[in-house]
């Protein structure tokens, strides 16, 4: 009997979370409404929760998008055109998703963490062969004794890349992937705050927050958990009245960017995957020979 009533505990939680979550992803959207997008990523994140963006200006903003600094362009590129139905092998002039596999380097990675990680999500997004076993050794050789990610090893963990890598590393069947995934997940854990926030470089904020969310639930973590129950309430206590989110709880105006990593969220508690994995193919067919 206890253990039925403990499942539907959770089962009760899962639905209250995916109730507030839809409330908070509409009023996103509103928002939105009134500030219409001017960065890539609200482009994705706007079309990927059911929402509506204007097709050419859209466009617009994404031809600005300088392709030549940095493969989180490529990356962001790509997804913004896949938004607005567009094709990213060829709407540019240029094929993005081999851009990006181009930019591989020989260690593996294709620069600093963050962009290793957008790299992997891109290319298993997009079907784009690449050295997938190579790649996964770099995330893998930022992730440190506590199971924090870190950008480079004299800088410290850093829970906003935690976040990051665990959607990365949601996409390999791998078991040493699987064993990092547990580790950076119990890091969490404990440094969760009691508010069911987190804090990056003692700073309490939403985007991290936003960020452990999101790789949690591409990771498959159950939120309706007793450690975990806490976090998505949390994060929309950030939400002003026009719909954007503060990045600081004192904060009295919205943060674009914690707005479109807070919409990212809601949108992967609501769909249990972030737009960044979903439709990505098995990881094992992407392996390049």
């Amino acid at each position: 009997m206890k253990k039925r009533t403990t499942a539907l505990f959770c089962v009760v939680i899962l639905i209250v979370a995916a109730l507030s979550g839809c409330a908070s992803k509409k009023g996103v959207l509103d928002f939105y409404k009134q500030n219409p997008p001017d960065h890539w990523w609200e482009i994705a994140a706007i079309t990927a929760s059911g929402g509506e963006v204007d097709h050419d200006a859209a466009l617009t903003i994404i031809r600005k998008i300088k392709l030549d600094e940095g493969v989180s362009n490529l990356v962001g590129a790509a997804y913004a055109l896949e938004a607005i139905g567009e094709d990213p092998h060829t709407a540019l002039g240029v094929d993005l998703p081999q851009e990006i596999a181009n930019a591989q380097q020989a260690d593996g990675g294709f620069g600093y963490l963050n962009e290793t990680v957008y790299a992997v999500l891109a290319l298993e997004h997009f079907s784009q062969s690449y050295n997938r076993t190579a790649a996964l050794d770099a995330i893998l050789e930022k992730q440190l004794d506590s199971g924090a990610f870190c950008f480079s090893p004299e800088w410290g963990e850093s829970v906003d890349v935690t976040g990051m890598a665990l959607s990365a590393l949601s996409l390999y069947d791998d078991d040493r992937a699987r064993q990092a995934v547990e580790e950076a997940v119990a890091y969490l854990d404990e440094v969760q705050l009691e508010d069911g926030g987190f804090a990056e470089m003692g700073l309490e904020n939403a985007t991290t927050l936003a960020t452990v969310i999101t790789g949690l639930q591409d990771c498959g973590v159950d939120l309706s958990e007793k450690r975990w129950n806490k976090i998505v309430d949390e994060l929309i206590s950030y939400q002003l009245e026009d719909g954007g989110f503060k990045n600081e709880p004192q904060d009295k105006q919205a943060n674009r960017m914690t707005t479109y990593q807070a919409l990212t969220a809601l949108d992967a508690v609501t769909a249990e995957k972030s737009f960044f994995v979903r439709g990505a193919v098995p990881a094992e067919q992407n392996e390049k020979k």
